[in-house]
């Protein structure tokens, strides 16, 4: 029985052995994360499989003492470049240093581009700071150039950090973006998020349509955002000429004019050729401002007593965007802002036109008569929206002239501000814009990367009745419960001294 016992243990341990070995040569992890994050995207598998004959080598700088905070991101780092390595089938190695070794690698890691992060940890009952690194150097070939990451981020951006450096070291030239000038277009100055986010793997340039050249089709997309100016008939022609060549556009205008400094906003008139012209691909605007109860804010000025000061109050004619099609250039995007916009129509099509509505505002949406006195204060009412869903972006495939135009229907979203003032944005109204100029471009994409870590995620709008009835539930159900849990103890504690009353007696 003894040996037998002995024998049992003997194989239990030999099988835990032989089935770490065998994991040993294979990597594999179970995702139940909301956005997949620990689940490689089809974007960085093909990168993985298409860097050729030359190889990657990452030098990962990380601390080893790292607080427990920090620890997970040194932890999940190594486990992705052991799956990018495994994928890669060797063609991407690495090696982890630790800078604060010596003085020798940490100047090192410094002069690499690699700074130290000041960190506040506890030991001991007292607070102090470390210096921490967490960079790593990319390196094509033995000789070949480099790319830096500074600081590697938590899981949620880690793998479209580490993908698009890859792709940036194996792509030969960047195709060229063109962004375009003459109507009152913001220079790429304004532009300074999509320009940053577009130049990893483009080169965005400005252009000016001529009378005696076309569009180069060197460029893979036409990019128009926020006109203020006329077209003439020629630069239109030219842009139908780029197109039936095989070009693609993206159109970013807003058929609606907002002045918060004037309290105003009326309809876009300045342009009938440009409304004429995207009349003719199926694209008409609603003659109405839309307004939508999930939307963002803007700060007011209030006086409270004595003191004065600026409050955030909810502003209809800023909706968020957060219903989406299934459709490459919104994958994975949460909530988009737009200004003052208007529907696009969906109705009377003209024939080969083939119209795809990409985004819609929310289903407690309204539509408002043109010219009207923007009230910031205006206390909005049930009856204020009145209609479902409106379409707010789209996708055009022409038969003549060919090519392919998305349209968002707001020309500032994506415009951090003049060169000078900047804004920040939300981080999808620039993941949109880069998703769909590189859908336009027929990349590969990294636009399911770009969006995978949740970016904003709003709560649906409820009534206030249904907003009271949670508020005030949430706070008496569990003291109901508690109360009725006593009761039912103690009747039953009654019931048992009852029973044992009788049986005494």
């Amino acid at each position: 029985m003894k040996n037998r016992s002995t024998l049992r243990l003997f194989l239990w341990v030999a099988g835990f052995i032989a089935l770490n070995l065998i994991a040993s040569f294979f990597f594999f992890r179970l995702d139940f994360t909301a956005d997949q994050r620990y689940t490689l995207s089809k974007a960085t598998k093909n990168i993985l499989q298409q860097i050729g004959d030359s190889s990657i080598q990452v030098t990962a700088y990380f601390s080893k003492d790292l607080p427990p905070q920090l620890l997970t991101t040194r932890q999940d780092f190594e486990d992705l470049l052991r799956e990018y390595q495994a994928l890669s089938k060797g063609k991407l190695s690495y090696q982890f240093i630790n800078p604060n070794e010596s003085e020798e690698k940490e100047r090192e890691a410094q002069m690499k581009g690699i700074a130290p992060l000041l960190v506040n940890v506890a030991e001991r009952d007292q607070m102090k700071q470390i210096r921490a690194y967490m960079g790593a150097i990319l390196k094509r070939g033995k000789a070949g150039e480099e790319d830096v990451i500074p600081v590697i981020q938590s899981s949620g951006g880690m793998e479209y950090t580490l993908t698009t450096s890859i792709k940036k070291l194996t792509t030969v030239e960047k195709p060229g973006i063109a962004f375009l000038q003459g109507h009152g277009e913001p220079r790429l100055s304004a532009l300074s998020d999509i320009r940053q986010a577009l130049s990893v793997l483009y080169t965005p340039e400005h252009y000016t349509i001529t009378d005696s050249t076309s569009i180069p089709l060197k460029y893979k997309a036409l990019v128009i955002i926020g006109p203020k100016y006329p077209f003439d008939s020629i630069s239109l022609i030219k842009i139908d000429n780029y197109l039936d060549s095989g070009g693609n556009l993206l159109i970013a205008y807003s058929p609606v004019r907002g002045e918060l400094q004037q309290m105003m906003a009326y309809k876009n008139e300045e342009n009938a050729k440009f409304h004429d012209w995207l009349a003719k691909k199926g694209i008409r605007f609603k003659d109405k401002a839309l307004i939508d109860k999930n939307c963002g804010q803007v700060s007011v000025q209030q006086q409270i007593g004595p003191f004065s000061g600026y409050i955030p109050v909810a502003f209809p004619y800023f909706p968020y965007i957060t219903n989406f099609s299934d459709h490459a250039t919104t994958q994975g995007l949460e909530a988009v802002m737009f200004t003052f916009s208007a529907p696009i129509r969906t109705d009377s099509l003209p024939e080969g036109v083939d119209f795809t509505s990409l985004a819609y505002s929310s289903e407690v949406s309204g539509l408002v008569d043109l010219p009207v006195i923007v009230n910031i204060q205006k206390q909005w009412t049930k009856a204020d929206f009145n209609v479902k869903s409106q379409t707010v972006a789209a996708g055009i495939n022409l038969s003549k002239p060919k090519g392919r135009i998305i349209l968002f229907a707001n020309g500032d979203f994506c415009v951090n501000g003049d060169g000078e003032r900047e804004r920040q944005l939300p981080p999808d109204n620039i993941n949109w814009v880069v998703n769909t100029i590189e859908w336009l471009s027929d990349d590969t994409g990294l636009g399911d990367l770009r969006t995978k870590g949740v970016a904003l995620r709003l709560l649906e709008p409820v009534e206030d009745t249904l907003k009271n009835l949670l508020k005030y539930g949430n706070f008496l159900l569990p003291i109901l419960v508690i109360l009725g849990y006593g009761l039912y103890r103690k009747q039953v504690a009654r019931r048992k001294r009852e029973d044992w009353i009788q049986e005494k007696y």
